[in-house]
């Protein structure tokens, strides 16, 4: 892969990852709203902890998929800056985020 479609790749992994966690939190805000309060149990317990499989499954596959197969298919090089390029775009988005949530705060 060209620099440019590693780069291109990684951002768009990256912006998977933002925007299923965006899209997580905001469903999981509204829960209650659409549910109305519940008691604790532990089947509720028990589906958070699915859910928290489900999103690591997620999310690992849009970040760790694609230079797994990289490596496997001997493009190491490219495996690891592909993964280095994503890891990057998620703490600038992390950051992005930070800093939106402190302006919308104050």
């Amino acid at each position: 892969m060209s620099k440019d479609n590693l780069i291109a790749r990684a951002f768009l992994d990256a912006l998977g990852v933002a925007g299923y966690a965006v899209a997580f939190a905001w469903i999981v805000n509204h829960i209650e709203q659409w549910f109305g309060p519940q008691e604790p149990s532990w089947l509720g317990f028990a589906m958070f902890i699915m859910i928290f499989i489900i999103s690591a499954c997620i999310t690992a596959s849009l970040v760790l998929l694609k230079p797994i197969l990289l490596y496997l298919e001997g493009h190491k090089k490219d495996a690891v800056q592909l993964f280095v390029y994503t890891l990057l775009f998620l703490i600038i988005l992390a950051l992005v985020i930070g800093v939106f949530i402190i302006k919308i705060g104050t």
